[in-house]
């Protein structure tokens, strides 16, 4: 009797499961209309990898997340993304020479073909010694930092982790003033720049998408005296 009743609720826990994955909101079963499209490119430089991510939600980026059906598909530079946990990704390895253009492409239940086109921008600097009492300049090599753009320094050494938002004043100078370093311990650094493109200029339907771009620069020794 009770190896029954055993069994019972075993198959009443798999019936749960199951209804819980289906239960998975699909692209075949909203408009097409209302799917919103998340790209998101990491390029870490230090250690050479690239990564492509794509997340569907529904109206916008705070919207239910979508899993695409056997009808939709979603590549980058032709190559399939993979579903993990509600986003799409590829992650490549030892991707010293980059590609000129980064290029999504999406198609939904409906047969309609999206493609972007997105450039990855590099920065890059040398070691440095920062002053917490002065304003810094800190040269970089890379294109110009434009209106939807942001840079960040980053700065580690063991437990300690400081992110500094960067202006560029001019001729590849970014600015570090005395106050940005305010909260900064004395000492040495690994530092890394991390160049941010965020964008909601996306080949989509009505509701539109979103694009992030980030080159994080390789390491280099950070003195802040």
């Amino acid at each position: 009797m009770n190896t029954t009743f055993h069994k019972i609720i075993i198959l009443l826990i798999l019936a749960l499961l199951l209804a819980s994955c289906d239960s998975e909101l699909r692209s075949d079963k909203v408009e097409q209309r209302i799917i919103f499209p998340s790209y998101v490119i990491d390029y870490n430089a230090a250690q050479t990898i690239l990564e492509a991510k794509v997340c569907f939600q529904s109206d916008n980026e705070s919207g239910e997340i979508i899993k695409l059906s056997k009808n939709s598909s979603i590549h980058f530079n032709n190559e399939n993304l993979k579903w993990n946990s509600g986003v799409y990704s590829l992650k490549k390895n030892d991707e010293k020479n980059l590609p000129d253009t980064l290029v999504f492409q999406y198609q939904n239940d409906d047969e309609n073909i999206f493609i972007n086109r997105l450039h990855l921008k590099s920065i890059e600097f040398s070691d440095c010694t920062l002053n917490k009492n002065a304003s810094n300049q800190l040269n970089f090599k890379g294109k110009k930092i434009e209106d939807d753009e942001s840079v960040t320094l980053i700065l580690t050494s063991g437990d300690l982790h400081y992110e500094i938002l960067l202006t560029e004043t001019e001729n590849n100078t970014l600015l570090i003033e005395a106050a940005n370093l305010g909260e900064v311990t004395r000492g040495t650094y690994a530092g890394q720049l991390l160049r941010t493109i965020y964008s909601t200029d996306v080949n989509a339907m009505d509701r539109g998408g979103s694009i992030e771009i980030n080159y994080l620069s390789e390491i280099h020794k950070v003195i802040i005296q």
